[in-house]
């Protein structure tokens, strides 16, 4: 079950901080134990105090070992948990809340106020509380450390080296002793692929490991700048290790300190020190721009992905070759949702992929033809014209038109939607071949001049060619990712209660009032600071270097100036392409 924790803090300026926590397990222990999963402190709790868990389709809190709890105001040991209920484990204070979208169960948790003393008393940290003279014990354990951890570990360590010889065909013989040089355990993803290989990343002993230790495995991983950047030799002596410390409790890989950063980018151009108009450069977004030539009496587009600084946003426009108003579908006495005769919202076209950022590209067959059918024959709406496939536009016109002047011409009329346009009967051209290709090259230069095609994308007229090919379509390309170098949760931004999906995405994206594709519907940095600051103000969420931006950065970013073809690498694909051996399949 996937819970929401919200943790209330009032501090002593009297201002309420709220902290979420997402818990994601079949039940949740509540008490003292550090490895509870809602740890509470109190003298009167136990190590596990109380259990949630889903019972018969309900949530139920269950007092461990007879514990008691209140529930409403009543004491008890057992009870069935729904919204608005109100819990006190000593003198912590859980609420029971409406969850958002994507969560089960949403609970408010106002923790006690925990002096020194009570969370010093909770354990027995003095040595003399044990009635044990510490001189002799001190004694006897150097002795055992250095017996246990110390020689014990040399000789493991000996043995195994010789049956990792590529003569000694023997399996390889684990000792406990071996785990006594460990400062903590592996993180569980290094586990899965490591196990108790220690020497897959210890290569040497008394030697700290090296990154090629790391690049075996993580051989895809990206460095901070490219080679050609200026600053590239600041990078020259890091290592991997300096960044990410191996078995450390809690399991933190990632080291997300602002100083890290910091360190660095407080002393270029621009200046980086945090996340405020006077602290963080304004955004540069990454526009998917055209070069439109002709050659030898056809088009040829060249699509280059230049970075755009937020301050010509006024002076720049988004040309995909895509005609489209935000303003016309999201007014509902225009365009409704045809299952359920509603506004449409955002997401009857815009589809968020697996890893919450990205959106799933929009294509005419998956969000555009349920409206906007390609049927040119008002008679037979059935037939349809192909869609991206311009060459086959006049042939498919050509073929319907001659079927019906030398076949069966019968025809049922009946009126069906059609958008963009709903043309006329075409007249009766039985038995004439040349009537029937004036009526298709006639449909075909309206369909590219005036109603159809042409209504959603730019063409160009080549003169002195023949019918098929005189109209030439602008290819249409959508930029898919305005900041590259970024990293954007959409769905933990549209869990607010209380609010439409198109609210929500209107807080960032002003499509109510966009009129044209050309439009740039990307949101500057003002508006994220609306909502999120570097450091703790008021109701702001705070925010860290690594909240947005990755160290080793997405593998786009390398090639944001270079493009082939019509064809912009995404992501995955350049990644694909840098790290494929020759031959090798993706």
């Amino acid at each position: 079950m996937d819970i929401l924790l919200r943790k209330k803090v009032v501090d002593e300026q009297q201002q309420t901080q709220l902290t979420d926590y997402e818990l994601q397990a079949e039940s949740i222990r509540m008490g003292s134990a550090p490895d509870s999963e809602l740890q509470l402190l109190g003298p009167k709790i136990k190590g596990v105090h109380a259990r949630l868990k889903v019972s018969d389709d309900c949530f139920e809190l269950i007092g461990e070992k007879n514990s008691l709890f209140i529930h409403n105001g009543e004491a008890v040991k057992r009870a069935a948990i729904n919204v608005g209920d109100e819990i006190i484990i000593d003198q912590h204070q859980l609420v029971i809340s409406e969850p958002p979208p994507g969560f089960d169960l949403a609970i408010i948790w106002q923790p006690a106020a925990v002096g020194g003393g009570l969370l010093a008393n909770a354990y027995k940290t003095k040595l003399a509380q044990t009635e044990l003279r510490t001189r002799p014990i001190a004694w006897m354990a150097f002795i055992v450390i250095l017996l246990v951890a110390g020689l014990l570990p040399l000789v493991d360590y000996s043995v195994r080296s010789l049956q990792l010889e590529p003569s000694n065909k023997q399996p390889i013989t684990r000792y406990v002793a071996d785990s006594f040089w460990s400062s903590g355990p592996l993180h569980s993803a290094h586990n899965v692929a490591i196990g108790e290989r220690c020497e897959s990343c210890h290569e040497q002993a008394f030697v700290p490991v090296q990154d090629q230790a790391c690049t075996h495995c993580h051989g895809g991983t990206t460095t901070h700048t490219t080679v050609d950047n200026q600053h590239a030799a600041l990078f020259a002596d890091q290592a991997c290790q300096n960044c990410h410390k191996e078995h450390n409790e809690p399991q933190q890989l990632t080291n997300r300190n602002d100083a890290l950063c910091q360190s660095c980018h407080a002393n270029l151009t621009p200046v980086a020190t945090g996340f405020s108009a006077k602290s963080h450069p304004e955004f540069r977004v990454s526009l998917l721009q055209p070069r439109v030539s002709k050659q030898l009496g056809s088009l040829s587009t060249e699509w280059q992905l230049n970075k755009i600084a937020i301050a010509d946003m006024a002076h720049t426009q988004e040309n995909s070759h895509l005609k489209f108003s935000h303003q016309v579908h999201l007014d509902a006495t225009k365009v409704r949702d045809q299952l359920n005769d509603t506004q449409l919202q955002c997401s009857n076209c815009h589809s968020l992929s697996a890893d919450r950022e990205h959106f799933q590209p929009i294509t005419m067959e998956q969000q555009c033809i349920s409206c906007h059918e390609l049927s040119f024959d008002p008679n037979q709406p059935k037939k349809q014209l192909p869609h991206g496939d311009i060459a086959n536009i006049y042939p498919t016109l050509e073929a319907h038109f001659l079927a019906l002047a030398f076949g069966d011409n019968s025809q049922t009329t009946f009126e069906r939607r059609r958008l963009p346009a709903k043309i006329d009967a075409a007249s009766d051209c039985t038995g004439d071949v040349v009537c029937a290709k004036q009526k298709a090259t006639a449909e075909n230069d309206r369909q590219f001049s005036q109603s159809g095609c042409v209504t959603c994308h730019y063409i160009e007229k080549i003169d002195g060619v023949d019918a098929q090919s005189r109209w030439q379509l602008l290819p249409v390309r959508l930029t898919s990712d305005w900041y590259p170098a970024a990293q954007f949760d959409h769905r933990s931004h549209l869990t607010q209660s209380g609010e439409t999906e198109n609210l929500l995405c209107g807080s960032c994206h002003e499509a109510q009032s966009s009129t044209t594709s050309t439009d740039i519907l990307i949101p500057a940095m003002a508006n994220c600071s609306q909502c999120h600051s570097d450091n703790k103000q008021g109701n702001k969420v705070p925010m860290q270097c690594v909240s947005c931006h990755q160290y080793h950065p997405k593998s786009l970013l390398n090639s944001t100036r270079r493009s082939v073809g019509n064809q912009v690498p995404t992501p995955i694909t350049a990644f694909m392409a840098e790290t494929a051996e020759p031959g090798a399949r993706p």
